[in-house]
Order: C-alpha cells, then sequence, then structure tokens
C-alpha cells in the first residue's frame, strides 16, 4: 500500500487478476502460516516423491515465496512494500529492488525494509482476501485509505526513528535514514489533514 508515488494521494490497494497457481504451489501456499512472508527468505521446501536409493523423483524448483509471486506476477508495480493475499493468507512483502535509488547504504537499506514491514503490518486489517490464488486486494468497505496511510506512515517514520541507532557512526546511514524519516513524516502529514 506504500509506494513511491503514495505522497502524490494515488492508492496503491488496486485489485489485480489473480494468477492460477500449479496444484503444487497451492498445496505449499496453504502450510504457510499467517503473518509474514519475506521477499529475502530462502525456501528450500519442495514436495518431492523419493526414487531408487532415497534420489528425489522430482527434484522440482523451489516454491517461490507468496511475496516472490506477486513481484513476478506484476503485483508490486513501483511501490517498496504491500499486503499480498495467497490462497486467502495475508502476507506484509516488502521489494527492496523497489526502494529509492537514494538508498545506497546497505545498513540504511535493511533499516528501511524493517520499517515498510512494520508499515504495511498496519494494513492487514484494511484488506479482506478473496480466496484467489494470489491477489492484491483494495481497501475493504469502510475504510478510509488517507487515514489508514496516515496510520500507516506514523508508524514506519516512528520505526525508523528507533532504528537510527542502529547506524551506530556510519554517517551515510544516518543520513539516508533520516532522510527516509522525513519523507515518511512528510506523507504521514499529506494524509492525516
Amino acid at each position: 500500500m506504500a509506494g513511491q508515488h503514495a505522497a502524490s494521494g494515488a492508492l496503491d490497494g488496486v485489485r489485480s487478476p489473480a494468477r492460477s497457481l500449479g496444484a503444487r504451489e497451492e498445496r505449499r501456499s496453504n502450510s504457510i502460516p499467517s503473518g509474514t512472508d519475506d521477499l529475502d527468505e530462502t525456501d528450500t521446501t519442495m514436495p518431492h516423491a523419493t526414487g531408487d536409493g532415497g534420489v528425489p523423483a522430482d527434484a522440482g524448483t523451489p516454491v517461490a515465496s507468496c511475496c516472490d509471486q506477486a513481484f513476478t506476477a506484476g503485483l508490486a508495480r513501483t511501490d517498496y512494500g504491500g499486503v499480498i493475499c495467497c490462497s486467502n493468507v495475508k502476507h506484509t512483502c516488502v521489494w527492496p529492488s523497489n526502494f529509492s535509488a537514494a538508498l545506497t547504504n546497505a545498513s540504511a537499506r535493511t533499516i528501511a525494509a524493517t520499517c515498510a514491514r512494520v508499515h504495511e503490518d498496519t494494513h492487514h486489517d484494511d484488506i479482506d482476501c478473496t480466496g484467489a490464488a494470489l491477489e492484491r486486494p483494495s481497501y475493504k468497505a469502510g475504510k478510509d485509505a488517507r487515514a489508514e496511510e496516515c496510520t500507516a506512515y506514523r508508524a514506519e517514520a516512528a520505526c525508523l526513528t528507533s532504528h537510527l541507532g542502529d547506524c551506530g557512526a556510519d554517517a551515510a546511514c544516518t543520513s539516508q535514514t533520516t532522510s527516509r524519516r522525513d519523507t515518511k513524516n512528510s506523507q504521514a502529514a499529506s494524509n492525516c489533514t
């Protein structure tokens, strides 16, 4: 729901058509616990049969995480984060490749990703999954998008402030994290009116 164009007032919660997943992906996504599913995870769980001598009969490819599937399907657009539903389970997704090019410091990018998750976590009660295999739902009826973004940007800015100490003596990290915090405070202010 947070996007690089959120400051302009554009809404990011556009429902996109669901993509069909194969039976294997559906079985895997049904076993994903509710909560978060991070893009940087390494998931090597593969359902497969065992052949002669215990060698996998179907080595296959690791099943992509819900967030990876959403990114591949274009549901991330240019946004740095969003709430994605896979088979009726909500996932907080962060796509670091969509972060501003101004975030060049590795520590600042890590802090930004952590706080983007905080932002997106506030949106879990703002949407309803429809049960589609893969979707990015719009805000549910009765939710005020500006008010919800106000809350989310405030939470993200507070997170950035609380993690400034993680930069230590790294001036670039401090500068980039402070700049990002100031941007999030500005985005909060534009949505909180």
